[in-house]
């Protein structure tokens, strides 16, 4: 478990519970904070992540690198949107 190459960018969930980390190989790695265990790790983007941000509302992770924008489900890994010049952040929320 872990990224090959070095992280770019880090996002905290509003509760505290999820952080989650991003690297220059596009890995994404999802934390449980309070155990401090991975709950996923997946490669999202060609490219390095360039930024990381978590939903305020909905368990939800926006992601984006040179490839585009991708909205992920905390809860199952998967991605819900992809796009390949940005996201509508209502998507998002």
């Amino acid at each position: 478990v872990g990224h090959d190459l070095p992280v770019c960018t880090l996002s905290i969930s509003r509760d505290g519970k999820w952080f989650a980390s991003g690297s220059e190989d596009g890995t994404i790695i999802l934390w449980d904070a309070t155990a401090g265990h991975v709950v996923h790790q997946w490669l999202a983007h060609k490219t390095n992540i360039t930024l990381l941000e978590f939903s305020p509302l909905r368990p939800r992770l926006l992601s984006s690198g040179g490839d585009g924008s991708r909205v992920w489900d905390v809860g199952n890994g998967r991605h819900q949107l992809v796009a390949s010049h940005g996201v509508d952040p209502t998507q998002c929320a």
